[in-house]
């Protein structure tokens, strides 16, 4: 089951998303879903969400979403994995 079968989107943001620097796959397509549920990051905002943490993260994270309360949900290849900052 892929992400866009599970949520919808409502509005398309302009550009490539953020997850297409992971991957080369076919990603999610950037914009709001669920009306704001949850956005996926297009790849301007995605370089700018968490670069005020680089000190902590290191400078390969990819910001991948944020969902209606502010969390951040990004991709750590230094660390191997996907993770989420609770801002709350």
């Amino acid at each position: 089951m892929s992400f866009e079968n599970v949520f919808q989107l409502t509005t398309e943001a302009p550009g490539s998303s953020a997850t297409s620097r992971l991957s080369r796959i076919v990603s999610e397509r950037p914009g709001l879903y669920d009306t704001g549920w949850i956005s996926i990051l297009d790849e301007h905002a995605g370089n700018a969400v968490l670069k005020g943490w680089s000190w902590l993260l290191g400078n390969d994270v990819v910001e991948l979403a944020v969902d209606w309360q502010g969390h951040v949900i990004f991709s750590s290849p230094k660390y191997s994995g996907n993770y989420c900052i609770y801002s709350q």
